[in-house]
C-alpha cells in the first residue's frame, strides 16, 4: 500500500511539474491558440479630382480589411498615408473614401476600390503611388 501511494504522488507531482512548466510557456510543442497570423503595411498615395487633377484636403481613407481599423486622412496637398495590420492571406488593400470635411473645399462622392498587393509590396509592407480620383458631387 505504501509503494502505490509513493508511485501515485510521484505520478501526479510529475504531471504537475509538466503542466505548470507547459502552462508558462517554456516547452514549444504546447499550444498556443488565439494568435492571428497578420502582415503590417503602411499605404501612401494622393486623392485628386477627377475633373481638375488638383489634389483634395479633408478626404479620409479607410482600409476596411485592416484587422485594426486604419484610418488616414489627406493632407493640404492632397496626400495620404495609412499604416495597417492585415490578415496573413491578404493580397489586396479594401480601401473606403468619403469626403468629412464637407462642402469647404468641394464636396465629392464616396468611392470603394480594391488595391491589388503584389508579393514584393508585400514582403516590404509598403504600398507608394496609390493614386485616386474623386467625382464632385452634383449638390
Amino acid at each position: 500500500m505504501k509503494i502505490t501511494t509513493r508511485l501515485k504522488r510521484r505520478f501526479l507531482r510529475n504531471i504537475l511539474i509538466f503542466l505548470g512548466v507547459c502552462s508558462t510557456g517554456f516547452l514549444t510543442f504546447c499550444a498556443k491558440y488565439g494568435t492571428l497570423a497578420s502582415n503590417f503595411l503602411n499605404a501612401k498615395g494622393t486623392i485628386k479630382s477627377k475633373d481638375s487633377s488638383s489634389a483634395i484636403s479633408g478626404i479620409q481613407v479607410e482600409v476596411k480589411n485592416s484587422l485594426l481599423g486604419a484610418v488616414g486622412q489627406t493632407d493640404s496637398n492632397g496626400l495620404f498615408s495609412v499604416s495597417c495590420e492585415l490578415d496573413n492571406s491578404a493580397t489586396s488593400l479594401d480601401l473606403s473614401i468619403t469626403d468629412v470635411d464637407g462642402p469647404s473645399n468641394g464636396s465629392y462622392l464616396r468611392k470603394d476600390t480594391i488595391i491589388v498587393l503584389t508579393p514584393g509590396e508585400i514582403a516590404s509592407q509598403l504600398k507608394e503611388n496609390v493614386n485616386i480620383m474623386l467625382v464632385k458631387s452634383e449638390k
